[in-house]
């Protein structure tokens, strides 16, 4: 009897075949497009890191070529006539250059000018809380540079092989020279001391993740810095993946290709088992113009090969859930079981989605509605079924372009209609922003049905918003940070040339007082120059508890002076000093207050009075209340709970001057807004107020009603819950 085949099983057969070849063409399918993406994302990340430390490296240059200019500017000169009274120490000038330099850029740890035997002319390093003018160079590093300097054929930048350990931190202090001639003409140089960890942070950061690695190394092979910490700095490059490794020669072929060169690493070539299959992208990094360090971005195959894994573990249990579809579909008796089963899926996926969902009948009436739609009506989801559509939801939806759609007339026509930017209030009284989309679904049980669903993104908005208002503040510091540091190095040019001038013509010849109004007038731009340095760059403070009371003292023994020069009056409550202490860092919390009693007093007509005090209502202990008076603005810190009256300790800085116009009121402690931009107030003074207050985590407001006064409220973390917390 001949066998006759099957049609069912043959069919059943050819599926299962075709289900069987699809993971793995999808497997090499995810692999290929994840190392195409990888060397895209490794060409990119190496080339941010190039340019991130090329731009910090320029940095340090720069202000290593301004101390050899202004050392071969205030070189002594031998035509100034000896007997002048006011002839100064020309390095004095330079070494308080560099304090206010050194004190400011964290990298910076150490400057130093040395003559021809080694010995320092000018020396300032950092100490905790400022600078010293002792140097901690090693004796190998200032031989070496010494050589370097004598060596005809030198380089135009010296970078030490030689480097001693920072005071925290993997990495070390590494010295940067130049070489200028001493006083008596003979070779010598002009350092700076970088700290290597603060300097490299940036573009660690940025080149690091998971199955990752970041590798700086310098034109000597030496590694600058290694982010898995397998390799020390100034360890030699050709131990980077071990003994029996030749990972190198591949490390500066890629180099020599320019911006940047990639390459997938072979570990039986290369000797590096470990990394076979990665991604590596090197570029260059400019750090003079014939010193060239590499930065090379390692991507491990295993991160490479993760999406491709991922998605053969989606497609399997799609194939193998096919096939065991297909296989119950022989049956036929098993398609109903299948249809419910998968209807009461589908119901259980709706009920459980974060978006409002319900399904109206073709009059409008709700049939089905989900939990989240329920919640944001504070009904249970059978209250709505039965009720019209119209009833439960606000008749209109207005968008940004004034148009309004009716969701009754959207479900009556049937068809699909995305409304991606429609606001006002949808889903309760409150407005919002909501992305609602009405999809018609056909038959359903009999009876034509569409699906209405409604996506809240009010906190997608607030969001957007405010990393907008991050990122003006951001782009703000960089280019505050960038003008002030172009406008300091021609500012001392003109502020020593003014001096030289000065002390030629002597004391009492005609031009003098030119010179010196010059002076006067260099100076206050520098105190402009520091003031945007400090608003760009953030420093670290050394937090404690810390009284009020103390902080105030301080603050007002700065003012006193001034205030009674111009006839106002400063009271402080001495209620303040029953507050608790505060966990704060005492240094940042007095310029806090200095700015603010500043801004009062110059709100004051003669005979004003300035307050320091507890607000109203507000017991001699935490937290308080407010007079309430006028307009209101307020900026906030990441805990606003540690503020207030939990755990905060709240104290007032009132006027009774002019008060603030209510158009400045919103922006007051934005950047450069200021109401007396004619008296030459540069905006400031709130933005760093508010900026501290924000990295303490406290709260300022203010309350203003212009010709009767401005109120400052500010709170901050007790000592004591910053304890409890930790």
């Amino acid at each position: 009897m001949p066998l006759r085949p099957n049609p069912r099983l043959l069919a059943f057969t050819l599926l299962l075949a075709g289900l069987a070849a699809v993971p793995p063409v999808v497997f090499l399918r995810a692999r290929g497009d994840a190392y195409a993406e990888a060397t895209e994302e490794a060409r990119e990340e190496a080339r941010a890191v190039a340019r991130q430390l090329s731009d910090n490296i320029e940095d340090v240059v720069g202000d290593l070529q301004y101390a050899r200019q202004r050392i071969l500017l205030l070189a002594p000169d031998a035509s100034a006539p000896a007997s002048l009274p006011d002839v100064r120490d020309p390095h004095e000038w330079l070494t308080r250059d560099f304090q206010a330099m050194v004190f400011l850029r964290r990298e910076l740890q150490e400057f130093g000018y040395l003559d021809s035997t080694g010995a320092p002319l000018s020396t300032v390093r950092a100490v905790e809380g400022g600078t010293s003018a002792s140097s901690e160079c090693p004796a190998p590093v200032v031989a070496e540079m010494l050589a370097w300097a004598r060596d005809p054929g030198r380089e135009s930048l010296y970078v030490s092989s030689v480097q001693r350990p920072a005071r925290a931190g993997p990495a070390g202090v590494r010295y940067l020279a130049m070489a200028v001639p001493d006083p008596t003409g003979a070779p010598g140089v002009v350092y700076l001391g970088v700290d290597m960890s603060v300097l490299l942070k940036p573009a660690s950061l940025l080149g690091t993740g998971a199955g990752r690695r970041l590798v700086v190394f310098s034109h000597r092979s030496r590694v600058v810095l290694d982010s898995s910490g397998r390799s020390a700095q100034g360890e030699p490059l050709t131990g980077l993946e071990g003994p029996g490794s030749h990972f190198e020669p591949l490390l500066y072929d890629l180099l020599e290709q320019g911006s940047p060169g990639t390459a997938r690493v072979d570990g039986r070539r290369y000797g590096t088992p470990d990394l076979d299959g990665a991604v590596v992208a090197v570029a260059p990094v400019a750090v003079a113009d014939d010193v060239l360090w590499g930065a090379a971005l390692i991507v491990r195959r295993a991160a490479i090969e993760a999406p491709a894994y991922e998605a053969l573990k989606i497609t399997l249990p799609i194939a193998l859930a096919l096939a065991a579809a297909s296989a119950f579909a022989v049956r036929a008796w098993t398609r109903r079981d299948q249809r419910l089963a998968l209807q009461r899926a589908s119901a259980a996926v709706v009920e459980r989605l974060p978006v409002a969902v319900c399904v109206v009948d073709d009059d409008g009436r709700i049939r089905l509605a989900n939990h989240a739609l329920a919640s944001a009506l504070g009904l249970a989801p059978e209250d709505l079924a039965g009720r019209d559509l119209g009833g439960v939801l606000p008749a209109a939806i207005v968008t940004r372009d004034g148009r309004e759609h009716r969701l009754a007339s959207l479900v009556a026509a049937g068809r699909r209609v995305d409304l991606a930017s429609a606001d006002g209030p949808l889903l309760g009284p409150r407005p919002g922003r909501y992305h609602v989309s009405v999809v018609p679904l056909g038959e359903l049980a009999g009876a034509p049905a569409t699906l209405v669903a409604i996506d809240d993104q009010t906190g997608v908005r607030d969001a957007e918003q405010a990393l907008v208002r991050a990122e003006k503040l951001a782009a703000t510091g960089v280019l505050v940070s960038g003008l002030a540091h172009e406008v300091g190095t021609p500012l001392g040019t003109i502020s020593a040339l003014a001096e030289r001038m000065l002390r030629r013509i002597g004391p009492d010849r005609p031009g003098t007082d030119d010179l010196r109004l010059l002076i006067e007038q260099t100076d206050r731009i520098a105190g402009l120059v520091r003031s945007l340095l400090s608003f760009a760059r953030e420093r670290a403070g050394a937090m404690r508890p810390v009284r009020l009371d103390d902080v105030v003292s301080r603050a007002r023994a700065l003012l006193d002076a001034s205030f009674e020069r111009r006839g106002l009056t400063l009271e402080v409550d001495p209620r303040l000093g029953s507050l608790a202490e505060v966990h704060a860092d005492p240094d940042q919390l007095q310029q806090v207050f200095i700015n603010l009693l500043i801004n009062a007093g110059q709100a004051c007509p003669r005979g004003g009075r300035v307050e320091v005090r507890l607000p109203h209502g507000a017991p001699s202990g935490d937290g308080g209340g407010g007079d309430g008076e006028g307009a209101a603005s307020t900026a906030t810190g990441p805990a606003e709970a540690g503020g207030g009256t939990d755990g905060g300790v709240t104290v007032e800085v009132r006027d009774d001057g002019c008060g603030i116009p209510p158009d400045l009121l919103p922006r007051v402690f934005d950047p450069f807004v200021t109401g007396r931009a004619e008296e030459g107030g540069a905006g400031l003074g709130l933005a760093v107020v508010a900026r501290i207050v924000h990295e303490h985590g406290g709260v300022i407001a203010v309350r203003s009603s212009p010709g009767v006064g401005t109120a400052f409220t500010l709170t901050l973390r007790a000592a004591r819950t910053e304890a409890a917390r930790k």
